[in-house]
């Protein structure tokens, strides 16, 4: 029943649970994402946050395909161009959500968006000339560098200087990896 002047909440919707998860990843980690502080930022009972996500588990692997379905791939270009423009999406999103990190860090990027940049990863490795178990050998090489430095950037470091320095030194990196696919395709 609801009180006289006082109008009964309407349900929050995923979007918004999502929303007030990374809110708190970003400015507590991990540790302040439980689903009870996450109710109590949308202004609702956990029980409520329960019915979208089964565990707290469900609502950090929702997050990360959010983040990583929002990844542009396929730019026109060389087989370059595109894989550091997805590189350099990837690092600028996780860079404004560093909460999201340790995430990626934590298990399987298994869900569709995910396996959506692999397959991109994977293609556009071929058009470099390498056969698919070379290809294969060099997506898993970028990713670990690209999430490696993005962590390397965003943990320890305070708040106010993540992103800072730009993309300079993760963009050298990277330019030295697709050098070496680039020797690696010569041979084949």
């Amino acid at each position: 029943m609801v009180e006289a002047g006082h109008k009964p909440r309407r349900a929050p919707t995923e979007r918004e649970i999502l929303d007030a998860a990374l809110g708190l990843l970003d400015t507590g980690g991990r540790p302040a994402a439980s689903i009870r502080r996450i109710a109590a930022a949308v202004g609702v009972a956990p029980t409520t946050v329960y019915t979208f996500f089964p565990d707290r588990t469900a609502v950090e692997c929702a997050l990360i395909e959010r983040l990583l379905g929002a990844v542009r791939i396929g730019g026109g270009g060389s087989w370059r161009e595109a894989v550091e423009a997805i590189a350099l999406d990837l690092r600028q999103r996780l860079v404004a959500h560093p909460g999201v990190v340790p995430l990626l860090l934590s298990g399987p990027l298994d869900g569709p968006h995910a396996q959506r940049i692999a397959d991109c990863l994977l293609e556009l490795l071929g058009a470099s000339g390498l056969d698919p178990r070379s290809a294969a050998r060099a997506s898993y090489a970028l990713m670990v560098f690209v999430l490696g430095a993005i962590a390397l950037e965003t943990f320890d470091a305070p708040r106010a200087m993540i992103g800072r320095a730009g993309p300079d030194r993760y963009l050298w990196g990277l330019r030295r990896m697709l050098d070496g696919v680039e020797a690696e395709a010569k041979l084949h």
